[in-house]
């Protein structure tokens, strides 16, 4: 390129230096026609190479390839994403009784994630998302802009997962679940969510561990394992999907201890999870991969510290109590509802056995016996209820 130039602007000089000995002969006009003819032409010698190469370096040709460009070819996180994204909610919590005086609307508490995991409306998500007092209003929106109000239909704080549904006039886009256990170290994965109320937010990153101990978070007294990743997760992001390059569901976003370091909860868990979701909230018998399950009506929770904390404002809690299940809702008509359980009863002992998490009624519910004992403790003290199994 720069010999091309030089050689130009030799040119140049040379036609310049005739032109000026041109100037030592007589006949000025001729003299003057050829002076500009011979200037001329290494001036545009000059430009027209200049020009050549501006235009080389200012259009650059994408190299010809089988099936599209590089970006065609090799933008796969968009594929996952354009795969993904419609089946993403973002979730709003708000206080009925708290209205926000510049919009005139129930204050805002918190938001997070979900995405949708049945085409008739049923959403996962974290349940510290959305469990706090009964009369906070939860709203999801799509990545359409459609908005929904939604109910929680199932929680287990142990694990951190609720079930909310939301009802529609169409058909909704869902999530596969994968598998846990296909999951291997070092494997492309995409987190989808709303960080920071930035709805429908996507970070892309790896698999850093497949089996982080939840000890091994300073977690204490939890069996949980996580896997860890470094995709990158913050306030927000709780509750959305975890997704391999396939689409599928790997994991739940959970938890982010700092930058390039976050922990999303197994798929198998969520499973297992909305198994017995189906085992209480099913309305009429049903059978679900070879297991008969039947309808309770009840929306059960994990008592914790802090759910005992705020039980505590609205009714009396006995000192000695450390655990059970709180019963978050009952469905009206439902066996539940028909034995008399009650919103925020908490059940300690199902046919003389303690109870301390929502496996525990799965564990009998799907079992041969027809009639439940429980003991719940209402207001302080301890009730006695009968309830028949369908």
């Amino acid at each position: 390129m720069f010999r091309i130039i030089n050689s130009c602007k030799l040119l140049k000089n040379q036609s310049r230096l005739i032109a000026r000995s041109f100037a030592l002969k007589p006949n000025s006009n001729f003299k003057t026609k050829i002076s500009r003819l011979l200037y001329a032409i290494g001036t545009g010698c000059t430009l027209t190479v200049l020009y050549q190469l501006r235009t080389v370096y200012q259009k650059p040709v994408a190299l010809p390839l089988e099936g599209g460009t590089l970006r065609q070819q090799f933008n796969f996180i968009d594929k996952v994403v354009q795969k993904c994204s419609p089946s993403v909610v973002y979730i709003t919590i708000q206080n009925a009784n708290r209205i926000d005086p510049q919009t005139g609307q129930p204050q805002t508490l918190s938001n997070g994630s979900g995405f949708l995991v049945d085409e008739n409306g049923w959403i996962l998500t974290n349940a510290h998302v959305v469990i706090g007092k009964p009369n906070n209003i939860v709203s999801v929106m799509m990545s359409d802009g459609s908005t929904y109000e939604a109910s929680v239909e199932n929680a287990d704080m142990n694990i951190d997962l609720a079930l909310l549904r939301i009802h529609a006039k169409k058909k909704l886009p869902y999530l596969p679940l994968g598998s846990s256990k296909d999951v291997t170290t070092g494997e492309w994965v995409v987190a989808l969510g709303s960080p920071l109320s930035l709805s429908h937010s996507v970070t892309a990153g790896i698999v850093s561990s497949v089996d982080r101990r939840a000890d091994e978070l300073g977690m204490r007294n939890s069996s949980m394992r996580y896997i860890q990743t470094d995709a990158t997760t913050t306030f927000g992001n709780s509750g959305g999907p975890l997704v391999d390059l396939d689409g599928k569901v790997i994991g739940i976003n959970n938890l982010r201890v700092t930058a390039g370091i976050s922990f999303a909860i197994p798929v198998d868990y969520a499973k297992r999870f909305l198994d017995g979701s189906k085992s209480i909230l099913q309305p009429v018998p049903v059978n679900y991969q070879g297991n008969k399950a039947v309808f309770l009506g009840i929306v059960p929770m994990f008592i914790t510290p802090q759910v005992l904390t705020t039980l505590g404002q609205h009714q009396t809690i006995p000192e000695s109590l450390t655990s059970g299940i709180l019963v978050w809702k009952v469905i009206r008509g439902a066996p539940a509802y028909v034995a008399g359980l009650q919103q925020g009863d908490i059940i300690t002992r199902i046919n003389d056995v303690n109870v301390s998490e929502v496996y525990d009624i799965y564990r009998f519910i799907k079992g041969d016996i027809r009639t439940l004992s429980i003991s719940v403790i209402r207001n302080g003290s301890e009730v006695k209820i009968k309830l028949d199994v369908p």
